[in-house]
């Protein structure tokens, strides 16, 4: 009788420990089921975070994508715009050349050999006063950071310098100046002279600018254009000097600020 009661209290000691092996491992396993969850949780949140993500992206590609097509479709009809003016301007000429006489006009017919391409900016005083006032509205855009103001001095494309000199449309133009006005916020221009030959116009300038963290630049600038008819820009360049004002074109006629 004793052995079967050592027997059994060893037997229930031995079930005990298994007992509590048992409610472990079902601990054990029940922590790992909750992380499996929390983790299966957290892979679903992330996918869903991915959908939205992947969702929000498409819709912003397309927006980009409409945005390109209308800024294409912009600049289709200002080269249609352009195209349409020179073909114009070539009527006109034609016109010009083939004009006959009508009475009481003392306008003939002339060979189209001897016909000149008419000047565009005659030297005269009024073509003097008129690039003078173009000239400083120029460099007022500039200095206020108009962009519509500055824009309306160039044609819808230009040949332009910092475009590794190549004819871009006139935002491009634009959009590069506003680097430069972000790089120097503070912008002062005291104009010197202004010469001109034709369509060609040289504007000679002083400029002090000021930007961040007390930086400031001064010097000498000479912008050169080349303008269309109506006076717009369509090629443009710079020549800057530190110490001295670049001097203007030879044969050019120039017209002094203090004129």
């Amino acid at each position: 009788m004793h052995t079967e009661k050592k027997a059994f209290a060893e037997q229930t000691v031995q079930l005990e420990k298994d007992a509590e092996a048992l409610s472990e491992t079902i601990t054990l396993l029940r922590q790992k089921q909750e992380e499996a969850r929390k983790g299966n949780q957290t892979k679903l949140l992330k996918e869903k975070e991915n959908s939205r993500l992947l969702e929000t992206l498409q819709k912003k590609e397309k927006a980009v994508e409409q945005i390109r097509q209308k800024h294409n479709s912009v600049l289709a009809e200002q080269s249609n715009a352009t195209k349409r003016i020179e073909a114009l301007e070539k009527e006109l000429g034609a016109i010009t050349r083939n004009n006959i006489g009508i009475p009481g006009n003392s306008v003939e017919r002339v060979n189209s050999s001897t016909v000149k391409p008419p000047i565009i900016n005659p030297p005269c005083p009024e073509t003097d006063k008129s690039l003078l006032q173009t000239s400083l509205a120029y460099l007022r855009a500039r200095k206020q950071g108009t962009a519509t103001a500055l824009a309306d001095h160039f044609a819808p494309y230009c040949n332009y310098q910092y475009a590794n000199n190549r004819e871009v449309s006139k935002e491009i133009v634009i959009n590069d100046v506003r680097k430069f006005w972000n790089k120097w916020p503070q912008r002062n221009y005291r104009l010197l002279e202004v010469a001109y030959k034709n369509n060609h116009v040289e504007i000679i300038y002083i400029y002090k600018y000021a930007g961040q963290r007390g930086r400031s630049l001064q010097g000498y600038a000479k912008e050169i254009w080349e303008t269309n008819s109506i006076g717009q820009i369509i090629h443009w360049r710079e020549e800057l000097n530190s110490k001295t004002p670049p001097a203007a074109s030879e044969g050019y006629r120039i017209i002094s600020k203090n004129n």
